[in-house]
């Protein structure tokens, strides 16, 4: 049966990703972007560090970090996956100790067609929403209109995805989808019952229509 792998991003409390562990998220999301709302430290890093079990991948999120600062991270948190934000190249990427998926800012067909070419070497694509303001957590969805007829297997959907739209974003098959704002009572205070309800409308909609 296929799956729909889901990242929780946007983590600071360690109490809440282990909560999210137990509800099956495969993947937790920590951003090192210091404009962010959800920005964390290195120490509240490790901390969620110790709570994540094995199989279980955590993501550390960059916006034009250079590659030295986002090894050194990776090494002293433990990353498994990098996701890159902002005008890096894919040489850039190749400097990388860890895996990494590329986030795109969807503003156009060509837009997704020009990064997934640019950076062939990445795991997956990460498609948000744009936003002249932010690189990601704006709460917004991504116009339908702006996507491929058929995603590719890697594809990851982001854009202020909640219980009552999960449904909608499931119907374009993504590989994973990215949950973050649509689900937060404030920045980084997940709401772990609309989580829940997410996670139980996606093991549902995989058994009947994958």
């Amino acid at each position: 049966m296929r799956r729909t792998r889901v990242k929780i991003c946007g983590m600071r409390k360690p109490d809440q990703v282990s909560q999210l562990v137990d509800l099956g998220v495969d993947a937790i999301g920590m951003i090192f972007y210091e404009p962010s709302p959800r920005h964390l430290t290195i120490e509240e890093a490790k901390s969620i560090r110790k709570v994540v079990p094995p199989f279980v991948t955590l993501v550390g999120v960059f916006v034009d970090t250079d590659a030295e600062e986002i090894n050194e991270i990776a090494q002293l948190v433990g990353l498994n996956l990098v996701q890159l934000h902002g005008d890096q190249c894919s040489d850039f990427a190749m400097q990388l100790s860890v895996p990494y998926i590329r986030a795109i800012r969807v503003d156009s067909l060509e837009t997704i067609d020009r990064e997934q070419q640019t950076h062939s070497n990445a795991q997956g694509f990460l498609l948000d929403t744009f936003s002249k303001k932010a690189y990601g957590g704006t709460g917004d969805r991504i116009v339908s209109e702006l996507l491929p007829n058929k995603l590719s297997g890697s594809t990851i959907l982001a854009g202020g995805i909640n219980p009552s739209n999960i449904l909608d974003v499931l119907e374009n098959k993504p590989y994973a989808v990215d949950i973050n704002s649509g689900v937060e009572f404030s920045p980084s205070d997940k709401n772990i019952d609309a989580i829940r309800s997410i996670m139980e409308t996606i093991s549902k909609f995989d058994s009947e229509y994958s």
